[in-house]
Parts: C-alpha cells; sequence; structure tokens
C-alpha cells in the first residue's frame, strides 16, 4: 500500500548522525574542581574552555550560592542523567535560601569558539534529561542552545522549550539542523541556557555534545512513536519521526514500517509510504492503521527509509519492541544454577 505525503513541517528533533563530524565534547575529563569563578556576584566563570554565565535581570533578595549551580555529574561514578557516556554537566538551581519568586535570570554554559569558515548548514546532537520540584508558584522555566558569533553579544536560539509545572522528561537525544547567519564564522559558539526563575530546576544535565557538517542527503528515522504495549484488538496508528538532515531540498524516498512476531518470525504488518521531505523538515508520519489478533505476545517493530544516495545509510533504520501482553508486564524469569558437590 502507498500513500504520497508532502512534509514541510520545520522542527528539529532526536538522534544522532555520524557524517562529517568537526567538534565533540563529552566532559568525561571534567571535574567538580574544574567549576571556577571570576565574580560569583556577577555570575562569569569558568569551567575547562568553556565559560559560564549567571545575567541577573531582578535580583532584589540576594539569594543564592552561584558555583553550587554548575556542577559535574558521573565524574567519580555518582549518577548520571543525561543518557550520554561518562561524565555529564547539569545545572542545578534548587540551592536558594527560599522560593526566590524575584530572583530570575539566564544561565548558560558556553562553548570555546568553532571554526565553521566555509559552511552553510551544520547539525548538533546531544544527550539531556530535565526534572523540576513543583514548586508552590507552579513557575515556568525555560532550557535551550543558542548560538553566536559575536562572542555573545546576540544569541540567536536554535531550541528552546518551556518547563512547566509537573514538567520534565527523562533522558533522551536529540539533533537539531543549524543554518543562521552564525555559521560560517571562525568565531561561532553555542550555549547551552536556563531563563527564569532557578528554584524549580532539580537538574537539567546534558552530555556528548557534537557538531556535523551536512551532506546533501541524509534521511534520519529518528524514533518509532508509538507506545510499548496494545491490547489484543486495540487499534492502533503506527507511526515515526523522520528528518531530512541533508542540505537538498524536498527529498522523496520510500519508508516501509514492518512489525514481525518476535517468535515464529511471521511479518503481521508491512506498509510502505512514499516521503518527500524538505530540508531540515521533521515530521511525524502516520501508516495505516493496525490491531494486534493475538494477546501475550511480543512483536518488532522496524521502520527503514529507502533513500538513494543517503551518505549515512546507517541512521535510516529504527526498531522499537511491541507486545500484546493483557497487564503491565508478563515476564517471566527463569533461573538456572548449577551446583557441584
Amino acid at each position: 500500500m502507498r500513500k504520497t505525503l508532502l512534509i514541510i513541517a520545520i522542527a528539529f528533533l532526536s538522534t544522532i548522525t555520524a557524517f562529517g563530524q568537526f567538534y565533540s565534547e563529552n566532559f568525561n575529563d571534567f571535574t567538580w574542581g574544574d567549576f571556577t569563578w571570576e565574580d560569583p556576584w556577577t555570575g562569569n566563570g569558568q569551567a575547562k574552555n568553556w565559560i559560564i554565565q549567571e545575567g541577573f535581570t531582578t535580583q532584589t533578595n540576594g539569594v543564592g550560592d552561584h558555583i553550587k549551580h554548575w556542577g559535574v555529574a558521573g565524574a567519580e561514578g555518582d549518577p548520571t542523567f543525561a543518557g550520554g557516556s561518562g561524565a555529564e554537566v547539569k545545572l542545578d538551581g534548587h540551592v536558594c535560601t527560599d522560593y526566590a519568586v524575584e530572583y530570575e535570570r539566564t544561565a548558560r554554559f558556553i562553548s570555546p569558539a568553532i571554526n565553521t569558515t566555509g559552511m552553510t548548514d551544520i547539525s548538533i546532537s546531544f544527550t539531556h534529561s530535565v526534572e523540576r520540584y513543583n514548586d508552590p508558584y507552579s513557575s515556568t522555566f525555560t532550557v535551550g542552545i543558542a548560538s553566536t558569533s559575536d562572542g555573545g553579544l546576540t544569541w540567536n536560539t536554535i531550541w528552546s522549550q518551556d518547563i512547566l509545572d509537573y514538567g520534565g522528561f527523562d533522558a533522551r537525544s536529540e539533533t537539531f539542523t543549524i543554518a543562521n547567519s552564525d555559521v560560517g564564522s571562525a568565531n561561532f559558539q553555542i550555549c547551552f541556557f536556563m531563563d527564569g526563575i532557578p528554584y524549580p530546576v532539580k537538574q537539567w544535565a546534558f552530555d556528548d555534545i557534537e557538531m556535523f557538517q551536512l551532506p546533501d542527503t541524509d534521511i534520519l528515522v529518528q524514533r518509532i512513536d508509538n507506545k510499548t504495549q496494545y491490547a489484543q484488538g486495540e487499534s492502533f496508528e503506527p507511526s515515526v519521526k523522520m528528518i531530512n538532515l541533508g542540505v537538498l531540498a524536498n527529498v522523496t524516498f520510500d519508508a516501509q514500517y514492518k512489525i514481525t512476531d518476535y517468535e515464529t518470525g511471521t511479518i503481521v504488518y508491512d506498509e510502505t509510504q512514499s516521503i518527500t521531505l524538505n530540508k531540515g523538515a521533521d515530521s511525524t508520519i502516520i501508516f495505516p492503521a493496525h490491531s494486534f489478533s493475538a494477546s501475550g505476545k511480543v512483536y518488532t517493530a522496524e521502520v527503514t527509509a529507502n533513500v538513494p544516495g543517503d551518505a549515512n545509510p546507517s541512521d535510516n533504520t529504527a526498531t522499537k519492541e511491541l507486545n500484546s501482553w493483557s497487564q503491565a508486564r508478563q515476564y517471566v524469569l527463569v533461573e538456572t544454577a548449577t551446583y557441584l558437590t
């Protein structure tokens, strides 16, 4: 079955491509001692070759021990949160002595200058997670990334997300395309920023930053968007997120969504659609509805983008386990032991 879709939604999310890497930072050689401050009350500091800034829009009550806001997780085997490898950087806003209603600011963790001379389109990928406290004021704060080419006089937002009360998200990977006026500069910089009242920020952790020069054609199968469990007979629409990471516009290709019975290898669902993705476009592709005819089964969902001339075919496929259990879990643990006498 075939359908032709023209996808023109512009947004950039998730997963990593491995084409034309020109910068990376995994923070694995960072320790707590690397976070030093020129002046904690004006909020300028440094962690190795990254710069820390905490600028105040209002600061009427004077609370906050600034050096405690930024730090390293995982440097000495302690827990990590971003889903990356080894040590990671995190922002912890919950160090104020009260709720600090009027204590607002923008905090930035700024990269060193990166030479992007001759480039016009690049991508950045990283892993991160956000956890917040539910404060009585239900205040909103914003996390995001931005770029500059004039030493931070002007920041251009690449991506941002408001974290509402009861908000936040588990560790996930992100990929964003950058094609603004900063790209091409020998003084290109990016920053991770938090804007708003810091009190509810339990932690924003990020890790494994990578930047790539984009190829002509690179379609990323971002992730399968279906939940894991569907009851027998429950109808659902198989869906997947894809992004055109290349510099060519209106790339057309076939996308196949296949579901296989894990135990028997029988294909129970197989649909193909013709997709057109514009340069930088990101969209959720919806396939025809399906339901499982049997309960208590495990299936493998696999989505493949068949893209002629793709520079990075390793990111053209995504898989996910689905099941038709009637309860939350139906795992049976079998333990075998051998005793020597």
